[in-house]
């Protein structure tokens, strides 16, 4: 798994508490509280705003492209002015951003908690 070094995540513009998860996911810190999926609900429940200028791109994600190209779909939800290309997905090893997409969906349903995004996951 191609997973950022300590200083990428450390000099990236994120506040401290994601740099901590991400460093404890990176250093094998996972379990059912504390992974990519986890992560992702976090943000797009709690702090979707402060990284997705256009939130519909999340509320239109395809399901065939979020288990197919997670990294496109990361890209185009994470792009603003201040980061046109998307650097924040850097930093989620490859291998692991459908779980961190499927968390992120999962997380910023207003209806329901997501259930079928996180079924997705479960079954991925």
């Amino acid at each position: 798994m191609n997973t950022p070094r300590f200083d990428v995540v450390m000099e990236a513009h994120i506040p401290t508490y994601l740099k901590v998860k991400l460093l404890k996911l990176h250093a094998g810190e996972l379990d059912e509280d504390h992974s990519y999926l986890d992560l992702g609900y976090h943000v797009g429940h709690y702090h979707l705003e402060d990284f997705c200028e256009d939130q519909s791109l999340v509320s239109e994600a395809d399901e065939d492209e979020v288990l197919t190209q997670p990294s496109r779909v990361l890209r185009r939800i994470f792009a603003s002015d201040e980061h046109p290309h998307s650097e924040f997905v850097n930093l989620i090893p490859h291998g692991r951003r459908r779980d961190f997409l499927l968390g992120i969906l999962a997380g910023a349903a207003e209806n329901e908690p997501g259930e079928g995004w996180l079924a997705l996951a479960k079954a991925a």
